[in-house]
């Protein structure tokens, strides 16, 4: 959802560095990013271990998550250009679709509803519902397990190199997304677009179907 659905990742930076700001810690926007795709419960951890907080975690995880719903509930959200149009194209071939998100899911439909998107998706994953968060397959094999497909007839759309990672690892093909926020390092996806423009959207769903 982040990053593919709603150029989001930019706002939860910004969210991240304030929060952090909040308890003495300073994480500036950039370093934020390095946490794209990953579970908030885990990023926390990661931080506040590192700075010698590690019995604050959970406390800060509540607090941001309560000002990230807060945040996106008043704000006017928009989908990434030519989402919906892809959206369509794959509503209009059948496919059952399902969003696998590390953020939690009771924010997934929030931002569903504010982007008028929900109807698109019959199964909603989010990080709060899995024990182990991206890059881990396990998110991705349960949204397939809510779907009632397969692997090997599915593929994944990630912007994150952890995303791309959990999705290889379940066995899916997959689209990255290449928002300018994470270039994917060392894990390739099988097809790459830099927009979700006619020929993108056209790409995609001949990737898809072949």
């Amino acid at each position: 959802m982040d990053g593919v659905l709603i150029d989001s990742e930019p706002i939860h930076a910004r969210l991240v560095s304030e929060v952090a700001g909040r308890y003495g810690m300073t994480i500036s926007e950039r370093e934020a990013l390095q946490f794209v795709g990953i579970a908030n419960r885990d990023m926390w951890r990661s931080i506040c271990g590192s700075a010698g907080r590690a019995e604050q975690a959970e406390e800060i995880l509540a607090e941001h998550e309560a000002l990230t719903r807060d945040y996106f509930s008043a704000a006017d959200l928009a989908p990434i250009p030519g989402i919906p149009e892809l959206l369509d194209a794959f509503k209009h071939r059948g496919f059952a679709l399902g969003v696998a998100s590390s953020s939690e899911s009771a924010l997934i439909r929030s931002i569903l509803r504010g982007l008028g998107l929900g109807e698109y998706f019959s199964a909603l994953v989010g990080g709060d519902q899995v024990d182990w968060g991206k890059p881990d397959p396990e998110i991705y094999l349960r949204a397939l397990e809510l779907l009632g497909g397969t692997a090997a007839e599915s593929a994944a759309v990630d912007d994150s190199t952890a995303g791309i990672r959990a999705a290889l690892a379940a066995g899916l093909r997959c689209v990255g997304f290449s928002n300018k926020v994470d270039d994917h390092g060392d894990s390739p996806p099988q097809l790459r677009v830099e927009g979700f423009d006619e020929e993108s959207r056209r790409s995609i769903l001949d990737f898809v179907v072949s």
